[in-house]
């Protein structure tokens, strides 16, 4: 990649990153330290990723390479995420916001302003979070975008004090459900496991094991993922929670199958994930039914044929193997930093609904792209259908939910792949979840 034509470019020295061997490919797959002590996987050695990420980065834009947008100030745009922390971290988010304004920024900007993208590193601690809300007010940021954050509840608040819009994310919060600077793509984690867990169901499953974290935003999750079992038909055999610094995880996998359940919906860190995976194949039931906690696509071929099988759902198709996911992957890979994956993702459809809301806009500020987001629909090749921010869906007590259609998936071949073309609505169950419409 040629830097002179890209006009979304990293800042010099601001983020200082280096790199063990292998790395380069491992980064769009998080950083997932102290991933496991077991032999059998010692190959994700390679996956190893040191960085050092200061708490704030910025991403000057550059007017080369694009028209009209040397004379006018920035369009700003922060990603705030967990891009770097002891338990996981997704950098590639940071690349995924970079790549979308690449894209825009070429095209000629926003009435011919360029988007400049900076970031902020929750590092999985609520107040660094808040700490990261308070920056971009500081620095009169136009909108924020996020890959993934379990702590949005930290976040939203500072942000609707200043009127400036959370965009395209995922939600992990009920804060993040009812804010008026909310516009979510999808009813996040919570929306994830719902559509997990009635597809297992649908799978043959009956009996579930629930395992959530320590956070409060895991057990929001499972609370919803229960919900929509019991919802679906089946019952809950198993309940508990694994303390995120736990050593040895086996003694929940044993629970779980001793329980009589037939499926497991583990809402814990991926480091954690792993060595649970491991010990479930390892166990007297290995093709006991479970689902995804924050695998990427990338890292199914490093943790090789154990992940065969695993459930998934996404609001938008699975990559890297949908055809509808392929503009997102081109332009992953014409910025060139990071490997596609969700979180990446994320963060792109963030900047490209904040774009798509801009269209039209003559003064392009946080007050206006907040009041035009809230009449905008907006329509990515990566979800199946538009995304209607002017007509929240009827579930009590969520106002700001907007798209409740999931595509089940399962781990076939190393890859996240839709399973016969189907979606699922989990709308109704989440209206039982929540007590009503």
């Amino acid at each position: 990649m040629n830097g002179t034509e890209v006009p979304a470019t990293d800042s010099s020295g601001d983020r200082n990153t280096s790199f063990s061997r292998g790395a380069t490919s491992a980064r769009g797959a998080g950083s997932l330290r102290r991933l496991t002590n077991r032999r059998g996987l010692m190959a994700l050695a390679t996956a190893a990723v040191t960085i050092s990420v200061a708490a704030c980065s910025s991403s000057k834009a550059s007017s080369s390479g694009s028209s009209g947008g040397g004379s006018k100030s920035p369009v700003k745009i922060m990603v705030i995420s967990t891009l770097q922390s002891s338990a996981f971290g997704f950098p590639e988010a940071v690349d995924g916001a970079k790549a979308a304004a690449m894209v825009i920024n070429q095209a000629g900007g926003l009435d011919g302003r360029q988007i400049q993208i900076s970031s902020c590193n929750d590092q999985y601690d609520p107040n660094v979070a808040a700490s990261c809300a308070q920056q971009a007010v500081s620095d009169k940021v136009d909108g924020v975008v996020s890959g993934y954050t379990s702590y949005g509840a930290n976040i939203v608040p500072i942000l609707e004090a200043a009127n400036i819009a959370w965009i395209g994310i995922t939600p992990s919060s009920n804060v993040e459900l009812t804010s008026r600077v909310s516009f979510p793509v999808d009813p996040g984690p919570s929306g994830q496991l719902a559509a997990a867990a009635i597809e297992m169901y649908k799978m043959g499953c009956k009996k579930i094991a629930l395992l959530q974290s320590s956070t409060a935003a895991s057990a929001l999750s499972v609370s919803i993922g229960k919900a929509a079992f019991l919802w679906a038909g089946g019952s809950v055999a198993y309940e508990a929670t694994v303390p995120n610094t736990v050593a040895d995880v086996t003694p929940y996998v044993t629970a779980s199958i001793n329980s009589g359940a037939g499926c497991i919906i583990p809402s814990i860190p991926p480091a954690n994930y792993i060595k649970f995976l491991t010990a479930a194949r390892q166990s007297s039931s290995p093709n006991i039914l479970i689902s995804n906690s924050g695998l990427t696509d990338a890292l199914l071929a490093k943790l090789g044929s154990m992940t065969n099988g695993i459930i998934n759902a996404t609001s938008y198709y699975p990559l890297p193997t949908a055809p509808q996911v392929q503009e997102f992957i081109n332009q992953m890979k014409a910025e060139g930093n990071a490997a596609p994956s969700n979180f990446a993702l994320q963060a792109w459809a963030g900047v490209n609904i904040f774009a798509q809301a801009a269209k039209g806009l003559k003064d392009i500020n946080n007050q206006t792209i907040l009041d035009a987001l809230g009449k905008v629909t907006v329509s990515l090749p990566t979800y199946p259908a538009p995304i209607k921010f002017s007509s929240p869906l009827p579930v009590k007590g969520w106002t700001r939910l907007f798209n409740t259609t999931y595509i089940p998936q399962t781990v076939k071949d190393l890859h996240f792949t839709a399973l016969a073309g189907e979606t699922i609505n989990i709308l109704p169950a989440l209206q039982k979840a929540q007590g009503g419409s």
